[in-house]
């Protein structure tokens, strides 16, 4: 296997163990000796479906329809005590975004609004920038009363590239292939940041190969590992600290082959020049 086939799959692995509870068994361990108890993943639902409640009766958010059940066939591994499986249109809210006509110039000519497609994302990083600008135009026209998106928000793709991250350090909108994601009350949006390219790909191997696509729909159905929130931050650290050990690994190797590649131009020259000096006697 390539280095870079390998190095990948060492990061999938890593993140496996991680919406698995495998990752954090021994901080579980250490945490069920301490005080207060670990609040059960349920009892977070259970601020958040009061949560949303709250904002409807405000008039801050629309009525929206229950989502089906989790039914046991769905679920594809064994959850640790005190995490709970649930659809992903749970814990977060998500915006699609939308494209205005490539062909119509008004909303594209001297643009001055940042406008994100998958290629400007930065996978697992931030945005700083857009290739592409829209007009105040195409935002009356095309995105009406749909906010920009502020700074800070996660984004994800989940057409084409499925499961690519990023936030953005610019205000901006994004074409239809993106959604924003906005996490409820005590969701951790560093959690979901590392986790989602795992959980989209399990996602995808059950249900878009089978001849579906993502879309709004399949998106807020999408099954989701849940742990408490102490928890969430704990696999963060976690995931984090392994990925800089595994990213250091990664320097070292190229220096080793930037190296080797040096020594062995340093050996062929000398070769070389040995041979010419040769053929001049």
């Amino acid at each position: 296997m390539k280095k870079d086939k390998l190095l990948k799959a060492v990061k999938q692995a890593i993140l496996q163990e991680a919406i698995q509870g495998k990752l954090t068994e021994d901080w579980r361990a250490l945490r069920q000796a301490q005080e207060p108890p670990l609040e059960p993943a349920n009892e977070l639902l259970k601020r958040i479906k009061a949560e949303k409640a709250l904002r409807q009766a405000q008039g801050k958010m629309r009525k929206e329809k229950p989502l089906l059940p989790i039914a046991q066939e769905e679920i594809p591994f064994e959850l640790p005590k005190d995490w709970i499986w649930c659809r992903f249109k749970d814990i977060i809210n998500f915006q699609l975004g939308k494209t205005p006509a490539s062909k119509q110039a008004s909303y594209w000519t001297n643009g001055t609004i940042d406008w994100l497609n998958i290629r400007d994302m930065v996978d697992g990083g931030f945005i700083h920038k857009t290739s592409k600008k829209i007009t105040e135009k195409a935002v009356k026209d095309v995105f009406k009363t749909q906010k920009i998106v502020p700074v800070d928000t996660l984004l994800m793709s989940f057409k084409l590239t499925v499961g690519k991250v990023s936030i953005n350090k610019i205000p901006l909108f994004h074409n239809e292939a993106i959604i924003s994601i906005f996490p409820y009350t005590d969701i951790s949006q560093s959690f979901l940041l590392n986790i989602l390219p795992v959980v989209t790909s399990l996602s995808v191997s059950k249900k878009v190969l089978m001849g579906q696509t993502f879309n709004s729909t399949s998106l807020a159905k999408m099954l989701f590992p849940l742990p408490p929130l102490a928890e969430q931050k704990a696999i963060v650290e976690k995931v984090e600290s392994l990925m800089q050990k595994i990213s250091a690994m990664e320097e070292e190797i190229n220096k080793s082959e930037q190296n080797a590649q040096m020594l062995m131009q340093a050996v062929l020259k000398e070769a070389f020049e040995g041979k010419k000096e040769e053929v001049e006697v």
